[in-house]
């Protein structure tokens, strides 16, 4: 449940920000999420690893 109201309020997000003319904000919203959650999910994999010596 917690996944799917996250990404309906960032959905919400962008779509207030483009529709609301400021697309590039809304472009770099959808940016930042995407990366930051790429990031996270490469430090998980890498703790992982390093603690069950895989």
């Amino acid at each position: 449940m917690g996944g799917l109201t996250t990404f309906s309020s960032f959905s919400a997000e962008v779509f207030t920000l483009i529709d609301g003319g400021r697309i590039l904000a809304g472009l770099g919203l959808i940016a930042l999420h995407l990366g930051l959650t790429l990031l996270a999910t490469a430090i998980g994999v890498y703790l992982f690893k390093m603690i069950l010596h895989v």
